[in-house]
């Protein structure tokens, strides 16, 4: 009976496979990014429907079985399919699909067998057909599709004729692409053993860099496959790959093809239309049709069009227009192909085929209308806000000096070679201001400064360069050198201003004196709100200090400005520009155990050094601890939380006179203080979770790998969320730190996602852990033996191991001819051994499922694929085998 089974078995695979034999020419898989975890894959293959020498058809796919690289698998039904010239079919098949999460997945798919006469494959017909493609889920590179390739995989070549074909590849994304060979597919989708690249009178080759397939030239007639690896790329990150499986058809004919001259590359600014006309000849002078495809073609709306303009034997005329705008703006170029075919009426004409390409890229324009305010230190600039909305914010470069740089044509960004620096990134599209203080530390008085600004788009590509604008800083008249607050109060602080004596005057046209000094006082850093408080009448210039008394140095910092005015009757004016200065000001920003400090200040002088004197709550004054050099910050660090500390700092500065001179000064600060608080949450905890099928639980564990972050751990927040894309609630708070483990009875399947956070004695929370998910206990199973022989023992199929995470099934069974005789989505199956559509009962014999259970799931509703063999037994004298 074991061997009857077998016989059977065997037969009726046999035949199952002989049924999908001699038909596969080409292929590739691509997907689309629909949300977070779920993509749209879409399997293309082109079939061959030429009868054999017998007459009998090429097998015929309804139904392709798909690997998705997550230990799981389903049936794909085919959407579309077209039968084309030449005994072509083309297929597709589409499927969304959710993956458990971030990972590298190859989807896979192969089937039996690849057509007859492909030369360079040993025994294609006993040679399976595979193509995959490589899938990265990772969030920190933001969503992704792959390229679509708008080239058919399959082509015709001519012998001693040079071949070129280009997959036209066209990303959305705007990704970088790279091609190179690889050898074909075959069972498991390893290397097929004896594959070589078709022979060639000269070279075989790839461009890597454009896609271009260049066969020079073939040598013999006949079909030949070439596999072409196209990789995606972003941020230097390979992405994505596709293996596309091609089928190339030399044939031997007199005719030469076409000859297209190609347009050259060229570079607009979005929101110009593109204009080009181009020339196809034939040297028999045959007729031309041409065709053009590429990225602009597909973009919505569509702007894009070509026309015949003029036909004549052996010439063609067509005219390219592309209307562009801002969302066309992208790093990558889009390449269009143009395929000429020439064509006659004359019998037994064999068309031949050149293929060329141009790429267009689209430029961000430049950011216009750029004004410099001058200040003493430091410089403002202000733009116009930019003309297209999807940017990400603005690179400001600055140099010393003009530079007269014009950028090319198709030059973006701004070149290092003439000396530009980026010196910051606005972010965002309506912040169209910068202020330039050197990060803090003050531009040098004395030199030209010069500015150029890009936009910055999503991609990170820059827009074409800003016109260079430029601003002097002009040495003020007279130069502040002290601005030091003296004595702490709020109500009778005092802060002393001294400034250098002016020199050279006798240069100045009519600048004869008497002299006044005007002093101003603004309570900020930047002069935002100048009144003036006091003025000092001087002959001979030596008067060059102030008190500023009865203010409140404790609140905020303040700045002071000085103008030099020739006060002769009838001959009143101000003498050069003034100088902006601020007292020094230490902001604190609190941490656990820790304050850290920034000293802010807007002055015409650099300050190398500082002295740090600190007063503790409970002491009367103030006490050295630290000095800095050439830093605006420090970290007083080892400090008490919740008790409060008081600094004073004192600086030590340096500027330029008039005379190109150093002077160096010292200045004290305002008193600021602050209190340590615990704000850095602790390191969260690895998260471990296994499922328990048989309790209906699961057991959640956790450890630290990081000691260094946890000392002060007291407890844990436990988080779930039923499937993946639902939210997180709180499922637990623990309060013993030394408790690393929680079961989580369901009682039901257990199904669900958890992370945890670690939670310390300031209540500080972690930030989440890893997210760790356990889906559902599959139960279901299908009886491989039935026998419907009306002795009331085991009538009707039924499944087994139904739950409420069962949604529905995809059932359908063959006979050994692949015939389908029964189907149903009924989880339970209830089948009673009937032919559909009739009341027969199917004979006794083996038959073989494809069934696609649609469970409710981590990630939702997903199908798992089942398939196997059914023992079917109507006979009432037949021994049925134990189950």
């Amino acid at each position: 009976m074991k061997i009857k089974n077998i016989i059977l078995l065997i037969l009726f695979t046999s035949s199952f496979i002989s049924l999908k034999a001699t038909h596969n020419r080409a292929g590739e898989i691509t997907f689309r990014q629909k949300s977070e975890f779920t993509y749209e894959i879409k399997i293309v293959t082109y079939t061959n429907t030429k009868p054999d020498e017998l007459g009998r058809l090429p097998a015929d796919r309804p139904s392709l079985e798909i690997d998705w690289g997550d230990n799981t698998s389903s049936t794909i039904a085919r959407t579309k399919k077209i039968d084309l010239a030449n005994y072509y079919r083309y297929n597709e098949y589409v499927m969304e699909h959710t993956y458990p999460g971030p990972g590298n997945y190859m989807i896979f798919v192969q089937d039996p067998n690849r057509n007859q006469g492909v030369k360079n494959i040993p025994n294609p017909l006993q040679t399976v057909f595979a193509i995959d493609t490589k899938l990265v889920i990772n969030a920190e590179l933001g969503y992704n599709n792959t390229p679509v390739l708008l080239s058919p995989p399959v082509d015709k070549a001519a012998v001693n004729r040079l071949f070129i074909h280009n997959p036209a590849a066209y990303d959305i994304d705007g990704d970088s692409l790279s091609y190179s060979f690889t050898p074909c597919r075959g069972e498991d989708g390893q290397p097929i053993q004896g594959y070589k690249l078709p022979p060639a009178s000269n070279k075989i080759y790839i461009d890597s860099v454009n896609g271009d397939l260049i066969w020079d030239t073939p040598m013999e007639k006949g079909l030949y496959n070439i596999a072409m690896n196209i990789t995606e790329w972003r941020k230097g990150v390979k992405i994505s790959n596709i293996i596309r499986d091609m089928q190339i058809e030399v044939v031997e004919t007199d005719n030469n093809p076409p000859q297209i001259n190609t347009p050259e590359n060229i570079c607009v600014i979005a929101g110009d239309t593109v204009n080009l006309t181009f020339e196809i000849t034939d040297p028999d002078k045959d007729f031309i049709r041409d065709t053009l495809i590429g990225g602009p073609f597909k973009i919505e709306p569509n702007t894009a069009v070509f026309k015949k303009i003029h036909s004549e034997k052996g010439l063609l005329r067509t005219s390219f227009s592309w209307v562009t705008n801002c969302n066309n703006i992208r790093k990558e170029p889009y390449k269009i192909v143009i395929k000429a075919e020439d064509y006659s009426s004359s019998p037994n004409f064999i068309s031949l085929v050149d293929i060329d390409h141009f790429d267009i890229s689209v430029l961000g324009p430049p950011v216009d209308s750029i004004v410099t305010f001058a200040y003493n230190n430091a410089i403002l600039l202000k733009w116009k806000k930019y003309n297209c909305s999807n940017i990400k914010g603005y690179s400001i470069y600055r140099k010393e000096h003009p530079t007269g740089f014009i950028p090319d044509k198709c030059e973006t960004g701004v070149p290092i070679s003439y000396g530009f620096n980026k010196i910051a990134t606005v972010k965002g599209l309506n912040k169209n201001y910068f202020f330039d203080n050197d990060n803090g530390k003050g531009l040098q008085q004395g030199y030209e400064y010069c500015y150029r600004i890009v936009a910055v788009f999503n991609d990170d590509s820059e827009s074409k360069s800003s016109e260079e604008i430029c601003s002097f800083l002009v040495p003020p008249i007279p130069i502040i050198t002290n601005v030091s607050v003296t004595n702490h109060s709020e109500t009778n602080g005092k802060i002393y201003i001294a400034w250098l004596k002016p020199k050279h005057l006798d240069t100045l046209k009519n600048a004869n004196g008497p002299y006044l000094y005007k002093i101003y006082r603004s309570n900020d850093l930047y002069g935002l709100n100048f009144t003036q408080i006091a003025s000092l009448q001087t002959s001979d210039l030596s008067d060059t200090t102030y008190v500023d008394s009865l203010i409140n140095t404790i609140n905020y910092p303040y700045s002071y400005k000085i103008e030099l005015w020739n006060n002769e009757p009838g001959n009143t004016f101000l003498i050069g520009n003034p100088c902006i200065a601020s007292s020094l000001y230490s902001k604190i920003n609190t941490s656990d155990n820790r304050l850290d400090l920034q000293f802010i200040k807007n002055t015409p002088w650099v300050n190398n050094s500082y002295d740090i004197y600190r007063k503790n709550s409970d002491a009367d004054t103030f006490r050295f601890i630290n000095s800095v050099n050439n830093t605006d910050l420090f970290s007083d660090k080892n400090l008490l939380n919740n008790h409060e500390y008081c600094y004073k700092i004192i600086s030590h500065g340096v500027l330029l006179n008039h005379d190109k001179q150093y002077f160096y000064n010292q200045n004290i600060s305002h008193i600021n203080c602050g209190m340590p608080i615990d704000t850095i949450a602790p390191c969260p905890p690895v998260l471990s979770v296994v499922k328990n099928c048989d309790s209906l639980s699961n057991s959640l564990s956790w450890i630290f790998t990081d000691f260094s972050c946890c000392d002060d751990v007291v407890g844990y927040k436990i988080y779930y969320a039923s499937q993946q894309n639902d939210k997180f609630t709180l499922l637990k708070e623990i309060d013993n730190k030394n408790t690393y483990n929680y079961i989580h009875n369901i009682g039901k399947n257990p199904l669900g996602c958890y992370y945890i956070t670690a939670i310390d004695s300031f209540n500080n929370e972690s930030i989440p852990s890893n997210t760790e998910c356990s889906d559902v206990c599959i139960n279901y199973r299908l009886p491989n033996v039935f026998s419907p022989n009306a002795d009331n023992i085991n009538e009707v199929y039924h499944a087994l191991g139904i739950d409420e995470t069962i949604l529905k099934v995809d059932m359908k069974i063959f006979n050994r001819w692949g015939q389908i005789i029964f189907k149903t989505s009924d989880p339970y199956i209830n089948w009673k051994g009937e032919i559909e559509g009739s009341n027969k009962i199917v004979p006794s014999g083996i038959y073989y499922y494809i069934c696609d259970v649609y469970i409710n799931g981590i990630t939702g509703e997903r199908p798992v694929n089942m398939v196997g063999f059914i023992y079917v037994y109507t006979d009432k004298k037949i021994v049925k085998p134990a189950e």
